[in-house]
Parts: structure tokens; sequence; C-alpha cells
């Protein structure tokens, strides 16, 4: 819509489900899409994908430390945007490229400073959505996201682990990444590549995660590479 090279998308439409509610341009779709334009060889399109994410007052998702995990309806003073940290978005716009180098390393330093990556690489979001928060859905309360720290609201997901991994080697900060990848082996080994974790008290739930599995192989063969294999 209004030819900016943005891709729109609906809410509940993404891998989070209907947790949490966003809708319009998301971080997460952006950075896929960026590599999807690099892939297919259009600069100028890439371009005008990062300017209007960066730069562009009426459209941007940074906000000097990450990307707004999403962005809609900017009508003079009223606009709907989604102020906390989606932890994979902003790592895919890592891996990926969409960030520069000055922005992962804020995105990164974000990440430490919160402790986002404790006690396992990666909380879902940042801060959990609770009950008194502007961004609230009593829908919510059907699944486990109802309750922050649980399930998609600031658990801990090994899956974007694996990404934490990818982009520190991606600043090419490999001790860090060696780090990060022992925790995250920890965690996997101890619940049977477990779906999520709460960060509160470490409790696992559901195991033998494929998407886990594979994930945590890309990291551990990228960082004896020292390049991301993606």
């Amino acid at each position: 819509m209004e030819e900016d090279n943005l891709l729109e998308q609906l809410p509940t439409t993404d891998w989070q489900d209907a947790f949490p509610h966003r809708y319009g341009h998301t971080i997460n779709t952006q950075a896929l899409y960026h590599k999807v334009l690099d892939l297919a060889k259009k600069p100028e399109k890439k371009k005008k994908l990062r300017f209007n994410i960066e730069k562009n007052e009426d459209k941007k998702l940074w906000n000097g430390n990450f990307y707004y995990s999403y962005r809609w309806k900017s009508h003079n003073k009223y606009k709907e945007i989604g102020e906390w940290f989606d932890t994979l978005g902003n790592l895919l716009a890592i891996v990926f490229g969409l960030a520069d180098k000055e922005k992962s390393k804020k995105i990164l330093f974000y990440i430490e400073k919160k402790g986002i990556d404790k006690p396992y690489p990666v909380r879902a979001i940042f801060p959990p959505i609770r009950k008194s928060s502007k961004y609230w859905q009593d829908y919510y309360l059907d699944c486990k996201a109802g309750t922050p720290y649980n399930y998609l609201n600031g658990g801990i997901w090994p899956y974007i682990g694996s990404f934490y991994v990818l982009s520190l080697i991606k600043m090419k900060q490999f001790r860090e990444a060696e780090n990060q990848l022992k925790k995250l082996a920890e965690a996997n080994l101890k619940g049977n590549f477990p779906e999520w974790i709460n960060p509160l008290n470490k409790k696992m739930y559901g195991e033998m995660q494929a998407w886990n599995a594979g994930t945590y192989i890309l990291a551990y063969e990228s960082l004896k590479k020292k390049k991301v294999l993606i």
C-alpha cells in the first residue's frame, strides 16, 4: 500500500499467532523482506525500505535503540505503535542486513542491558505485556501468554536464542557468541529442546521442538566457520 515498498500484515498472521496483537508494518516482516530483496538483487527497493523504516517520520520503526515491533495508521497526531522490544524481529534485522553496524551494536547492547538473554537466550519480547498495558487484549487470557513471563509474553524461546548467537557472529563477537551458545545448549539439553522456558523459575514447557534443533545446528556450524550460514 502507498507504494512505500513496505509489506503489510493483518493481526495474528505471523509466527506469534494472536500474541502480541500487531499489524501493519512489523519489523519481523520487513527484515525478512529485506533479505528477499537482497537475494533478488533489488538494491533500490532495499534502499527505499530502509529509508522508510529508519528515517521517514510517518513510518519509521527505529527509535534510536531498537526497532519497534509494529507501526500503522499515521494520521497527524494519531498513530499506532507497538513500542515493546520484539526480540526475533530485531535479531532478524541484524542477521539479514537491515540494521547497519551501528544499529546492530545498539540492539545487542539493549539485549544485554535489559537482561533479555538471561538466564538463557532469549526472551521473546520485553517487557511483558500486563493487564495494565495499553497493548493488552482480553483474549490473551485464553492462552498462556495471559501471564507475564509465560509463553510468548516474555518467555524464553531457544529458537530465537539461536538467532541471537547468529547476530553476535554477524558482529564478530565470537567469544560472546560461544558463551551464549553454551547457555543455549544447556537449555536444549535440560529440556529436550523445549518450546519455551519461564525466565523466573527456569521451568520448561514442551519438548522435541525441531525448529530449536535445526537453528541450534545452524548457530553451531556458523560459529565453527565464524560466518553466518544463512
